[in-house]
């Protein structure tokens, strides 16, 4: 390789470090978001009487933001898949309901469509199984406070902002990890 094709040889370690650099100063606003939108699932929840085995919500980790925005594109591996992490990478700010029976994953997607703006919803499981694979099963959302929320002073810092919203039974959440485990070591 010549010195000449070096040069434009995009470096994907400084990407990564300038992204994650953007980030920390945007982390406090992506923690407060999730636990505003966690405030109000839990309330919502609580409302409608409808019990789940937890909630937590998380800022996505710095290191884990710059991994991802340091990843190439798929289309042309010499750029970036993220020409701007900040914007392209939607779940900095997460919230995950762990449901105890499938049966409340339908209650808990209409409270969503209720209490927030759904800009997009995707199964992962569904998307599993179409392709015959095994793996992470859960439904994501990618929600927006609503304009009347929003529009309240308490909400009016995170008014258009995205925070992902993920629900999974409690099965589904220990799936993974039984799968490590042999079945001898379940029944003692």
């Amino acid at each position: 390789m010549s010195d000449s094709e070096k040069e434009r040889e995009f470096d994907f370690k400084a990407h990564e470090q300038a992204a994650v650099a953007k980030y920390l100063t945007r982390l406090g606003f992506y923690g407060e978001l999730s636990r505003v939108v966690k405030r109000i699932l839990e309330e919502s929840l609580k409302r409608r009487g409808i019990k789940v085995h937890s909630v937590e919500a998380r800022a996505k980790d710095p290191t884990s933001f710059g991994r991802k925005a340091g990843q190439p594109s798929e289309a042309d591996p010499t750029k970036p898949r993220y020409q701007d992490p900040l914007k392209q990478i939607t779940h900095l700010a997460g919230v995950r309901i762990i449901a105890y029976f499938p049966s409340t994953l339908a209650q808990i997607d209409e409270l969503l469509g209720g209490e927030f703006k759904i800009v997009e919803r995707s199964d992962k499981g569904a998307e599993l199984i179409e392709e015959d694979r095994v793996g992470y099963q859960s439904i994501h959302y990618l929600v927006e406070l609503t304009p009347e929320r929003a529009r309240l002073p308490e909400y009016g810092p995170f008014g258009s902002a995205v925070a992902e919203i993920q629900i999974r039974t409690i099965m589904q959440h220990a799936g993974p990890k039984l799968s490590t485990t042999s079945s001898t070591s379940l029944l003692r």
